[in-house]
């Protein structure tokens, strides 16, 4: 049985160039300082970087832990790209997009959950909690990468 796709968008302008900005942002090591249930991020894949490269992470949300792997779908430094789980509990697909202010960033992060049994009955839940978390951490990579810029 498929489920609905629930979209999720954000976005936060980031007073740093795009350039600065995509490579904060790809650099996995970096994120547990900004997503605030990430335990573990990184590449298996070496650098360069690009469509086909293959990372994991594992994060906790709710209470449960979610260990994954994914690829990279579309790799178009410094203005986006997109990724996707390949050991995901529920279809799921996400990117970032940044678009150049001037000299700061508008950063767009978005994903699409395709929620079904257990995980379609939790959304009225879990939705509104996962919406403010994707605030939280775009509020916390602004504040990082500012700081950082300033350094």
């Amino acid at each position: 049985m498929e489920g609905k796709t629930f979209h999720m968008e954000d976005s936060v302008q980031i007073d740093a160039p795009i350039e600065a900005v995509f490579a904060y942002i790809t650099d996995f090591s970096n994120t547990p300082k900004w997503h605030k249930n990430m335990k573990k991020v990184g590449w298996k894949t070496s650098p360069p970087y690009g469509i086909g490269s293959e990372y994991d992470w594992v994060e906790t949300f709710s209470g449960m832990k979610m260990d994954i792997g994914g690829i990279i779908t579309s790799w178009n430094p410094p203005f986006s790209f997109t990724w996707k789980p390949t050991n995901s509990p529920y279809p799921l697909t996400g990117g970032w997009t940044l678009v150049a202010k001037g000299n700061s960033t508008l950063v767009i992060r978005y994903s699409d959950n395709q929620l079904s049994g257990i995980y379609k009955w939790l959304n009225r839940l879990m939705l509104p909690m996962a919406k403010r978390q994707i605030r939280e951490e775009l509020q916390a990579l602004k504040r990082l990468i500012e700081t950082n810029k300033q350094s």
